[in-house]
């Protein structure tokens, strides 16, 4: 087995002294090498000394070795004084433990790097073989390898017969390249499992800021700092300006940050949105500009692994990660990294904003409350109170091929809480929502806002609509629990019923919380849906349960979500409109168009009242089967 000559210069090998055995030996050894490796990059953070503990007899087999040893560097108590503790040890596991003393020898070998062949041995250094003297060595191979786990030497020693001549310089580069190999690896493994960690701890750190101002200048210098990268940066999309601009930037001018602007239509093209979704490389800036080029030339910026920041299907921006003056290939580990810190910025910053917005809106609410005080103070509330139920009620719905919908409302003076939706899941579901806030006023409207910002957020995360409202009774309780009253009772809390329609097979999914039992109308025939809940916001889990069932549709059905409001109204009597008289009525309207039905509806309660004060909100929410 001649091995090439190309091959053979790479090893520093001599045709005098290596014969096919000895190359093949060779081989194998860095074949053992090569799979310790892989080994490395599987387990994940590797103990260094095991794998090349595991090498030791195909390292002793292939030089002829009778000894071979990983040894590992040891600070004595004593400033300066250091020894070599033996870790691994072959074909003698008793040498394990022992001390070699750290000689000029041994320094030399740590600070240059380079392999040292000893031979004959104890001319350079009589007492660098301490332990070893048994075996009468008179030659020895010392290499370093060096990886993020600390610092090993990795030796094999002989005794001078016959059969084994002295070492050569070509067996110290033959030992140094397979020990480095695996130092290689392990340094690899090792930073990639830091790097794991930086991205969730930073992360982490990201998730827990919930103040843009802060949040970004963080993400910038942390990316920076992970992915070992002279600068980056953070862009976000403006709807004043309607292009992406700096908001945040590590390793950049001040002039950069405040002009480097990038038009959607760039994005597009280069980043390949919507398609791609995945950070994309921009090699060389220079001939492919991503912004402005002057900017880019003045900051000597070359390479950019740029990561769209998406959230609920929309673009928020781009994290972009640079390199100067000299092209950087970014591994696909880093890339995948890159893409996963990506994702959890783009959630802080939706979370940032939203916390943002809440905060502005409490700034409202506040000043508001404050000019109340001064200005007929009940009745201005009760005004912003409706403005903030209204607010957030559709006032269109979604587009669904085979299904209408129409809705009414009527707010009463002492404004409450109701609300309805209908929410697109995805291509074949959508949802349907009514919920009532048991209180009056500002507190209920904002009680119904909140708890319809998380029925949207929990319906797109949850297939289960039983799910979807345990979740947001624990979110609501986590947020403070109910509210009391003045007696020290329970005050607000909010009953709910959602469904998920499957359009495909008509199956309607519904879940219901406390609230009014829908009715479904199919002709002359009206029955209330089935299902067990209680209300939401006042028991914690283990008290908290809700059934969820299910029901067919059929081509004509009109299902009837709507508030106590509805029912409860009261006549100039005191004679409340109740269950029955709703079921008769749409017994005989059951044939008009959704829209048409809410409007006949209305106008049925508001001839039953007369002229009755109406005490509390109406919300009527109808689905036609067409």
């Amino acid at each position: 087995m001649k091995p090439v000559p190309a091959a053979r210069d790479a090893w520093g090998l001599s045709d005098s002294r290596r014969d096919a055995e000895r190359y093949y030996r060779l081989l194998l050894a860095l074949e053992r090498a090569t799979e310790a490796v892989k080994q490395i990059e599987d387990q994940g953070r590797p103990d260094i000394d095991e794998v090349l503990g595991r090498l030791l007899p195909d390292v002793a087999y292939a030089l002829n070795a009778q000894q071979a040893f990983v040894a590992r560097l040891q600070n004595g108590s004593e400033p300066g004084q250091r020894s070599l503790e033996i870790t691994v040890a072959y074909p003698s596991p008793y040498l394990r433990g022992q001390c070699l003393p750290c000689l000029h020898l041994f320094d030399r070998l740590i600070a240059e790097g380079r392999p040292r062949v000893i031979d004959p041995l104890g001319e350079e250094s009589p007492r660098v073989i301490t332990g070893l003297e048994a075996f009468g060595a008179t030659s020895a191979i010392l290499v370093r390898a060096q990886s993020l786990l600390g610092l090993r030497i990795v030796g094999v020693c002989n005794k001078r017969d016959a059969k084994a001549g002295p070492y050569l310089a070509a067996d110290g580069r033959a030992l140094d390249n397979i020990v480095e190999l695996v130092a290689i690896g392990a340094r690899v493994g090792e930073r990639r499992r830091q790097e794991l960690e930086s991205v969730h701890q930073t992360s982490t750190a990201v998730s827990a800021e919930y103040e843009l101002d802060k949040l970004l200048p963080m993400v910038s210098n942390q990316a920076a700092e992970v992915f070992r990268a002279h600068a980056a940066s953070v862009m976000l999309w403006d709807e004043e300006e309607q292009n992406l601009v700096v908001k945040a930037g590590c390793g950049l001018s001040e002039t950069f940050r405040c002009g480097q602007r990038i038009a959607k239509d760039l994005v597009y093209r280069e980043i390949h949105w919507p398609e791609e979704r995945r950070p994309v490389l921009l090699r060389d800036l220079r001939s492919q500009p991503f912004g402005e080029p002057r900017l880019i030339e003045q900051e000597r910026l070359c390479t950019a692994l740029s990561a769209p920041l998406i959230t609920a299907n929309r673009l928020l921006g781009l994290l972009n990660i640079y390199s100067r003056e000299q092209p950087r290939d970014f591994t696909s580990d880093e890339t995948e990294l890159t893409m996963i810190y990506a994702n959890q910025v783009a959630i802080a910053v939706r979370n940032a904003r939203l916390i943002e917005e809440l905060r502005e809106k409490i700034t409202q609410l506040e000043a508001a409350q404050a000019e109340l005080l001064v200005k007929e103070r009940m009745e201005q509330e009760l005004a912003l109170a409706r403005q903030v139920q209204q607010s957030v009620l559709p006032r269109t719905f979604p587009h669904v091929s085979g299904y209408a919908f129409a809705a009414r409302n009527a707010p009463a003076r002492q404004v409450g809480g109701d609300f309805y939706d209908v929410i697109p899941l995805d291509a074949d579901r959508f949802g349907l929502v009514i919920a009532d806030v048991a209180d009056k006023g500002m507190p209920a409207a904002l009680y119904m806002a909140l708890t319809r910002s998380l029925i949207l957020a929990e319906a797109r995360r949850e297939r289960s609509p039983a799910a979807v409202l345990s979740n947001v009774n624990r979110i609501l309780l986590e947020m403070g629990g109910p509210g009391m009253s003045e007696l020290g009772e329970p005050s607000m809390f909010v009953t709910a019923f959602y469904g998920v329609v499957d359009r495909t097979t008509r199956r309607l999914t519904y879940a219901r919380g406390g609230h009014d039992r829908p009715l479904l109308a199919r002709g002359p025939n009206v029955h209330e849906l089935a299902g067990r809940g209680i209300v939401l916001g006042l028991f914690e889990a283990e008290g908290f349960h809700v059934s969820e069932e299910s029901s067919y549709l059929t081509v004509g059905d009109r299902l009837v979500l709507y508030t106590d409001g509805l029912t409860d109204s009261l006549s100039a009597d005191g004679d409340a409109f109740g269950i029955e008289r709703l079921r008769d009525f749409l017994s005989l309207h059951s044939d008009l168009s959704p829209a048409e039905l809410c409007d006949a509806a209305f106008a049925e309660l508001a001839a039953y009242r007369g002229g009755a004060e109406q005490e509390d909100d109406m919300a009527l929410l109808v689905m036609g089967v067409g």
